[in-house]
């Protein structure tokens, strides 16, 4: 006979509520999360998304640095879909965001907010940014699923790169300048995980990883890097080598280069909205980040939090 507290039951009971709230059963169903039921791990069909249209894939454009290392095309697993979703969309995207219910916070330089798991992990402690399968219920939970606009997870399992489903979107807002620390993506978020692009755009910059770690600051050369344009409206998938060999970051440049050849410069108008989806295996969650470089230098959020946060490479 199989014992669970209350505590756990409880648990369960809230992350199915937080996962699925406000969804139809097929759209429950297209969320793909693990579910238990008298101690048996039941694992939803994705059946009904192989019928669903595959992403048009297209050729991103990519920039490489002066001293790239080996021959100048992008690693395996790196997807690009330029038109994922259309202007009407991504505004309906926005309304959620920046609507009524709206959560956006500023534990760190950008502020963010959850959808399903919260879980995200930065070189210092934060608590709400980290919690593991010990904390109470109630703080690894953010919006519910359910509440992303019907057509959103359909479309993104509809790309076939989640075996288990989404548990986890997560939004962020970039303005100005600011940009994302180079790392490499937790353990926790599966074997692949994908950036829905909103408003503006940006570069993400591509440089060579070891063991799961950026190169140590003193080793590393600026160039020996390639640069993806994420376009308004665009999805990115990083798995396999693009995910595992090599680490990612949005440097704090001030201009962008376009795909036409011309250049945005990113002023203090400049807003840019990214949601990632990823499948967090939720025993791997870590409050310790696994990532970390050598030499790394951190940044603090000028506020009342006393926290310092991990600044973006310039």
């Amino acid at each position: 006979m199989r014992c669970t507290s209350p505590a756990l039951r409880q648990m369960r009971k809230r992350r199915h509520q937080h996962l699925f709230v406000g969804c139809s059963m097929t759209a429950a169903t297209l969320v793909g999360c693990a579910y238990r039921t008298r101690g048996v791990v039941v694992k939803n069909a994705f059946a009904q998304v192989q019928s669903l249209a595959p992403a048009s894939w297209t050729e991103p454009s990519v920039t490489f640095g002066a001293h790239f290392q080996g021959p100048r095309s992008v690693p395996s697993g790196l997807q690009y879909c330029a038109n994922f979703i259309s202007a009407s969309e991504e505004a309906d995207l926005l309304r959620v965001l920046d609507g009524e219910g709206g959560q956006w916070q500023r534990h760190i330089r950008r502020a963010q907010q959850f959808f399903g798991l919260v879980y995200y992990q930065t070189s210092q402690h934060i608590p709400e940014l980290q919690p593991t399968v010990d904390s109470p219920a109630s703080k690894q939970y953010g919006r519910a699923l359910g509440e992303l606009p019907a057509w959103l997870l359909p479309r993104v399992h509809g790309t076939g790169i989640y075996q288990e489903g989404v548990n986890q979107v997560q939004a962020n807002e970039y303005l100005a300048d600011s940009g994302i620390g180079v790392h490499v993506e937790d353990p926790a978020a599966g074997p692949a995980f994908a950036t829905l692009s909103l408003l503006q755009p940006v570069q993400l910059t591509l440089s060579r990883a070891r063991n799961g770690r950026p190169l140590p600051r003193e080793e590393r050369d600026r160039e020996d890097c390639f640069k993806v344009l994420l376009e308004p409206r665009s999805f990115l998938v990083l798995q396999g080598e693009s995910r595992e060999d090599f680490a990612h970051a949005i440097r704090q440049s001030r201009l962008v280069q376009l795909r036409d050849g011309g250049v945005l410069r990113r002023d203090p108008s400049y807003r840019r909205v990214s949601m990632t989806f990823r499948s967090i295996v939720e025993q791997q969650r870590s409050s310790q980040r696994m990532d970390l470089p050598s030499g790394y230098k951190t940044y603090t959020v000028p506020s009342a939090r006393p926290a310092s946060v991990a600044i973006a490479e310039s």
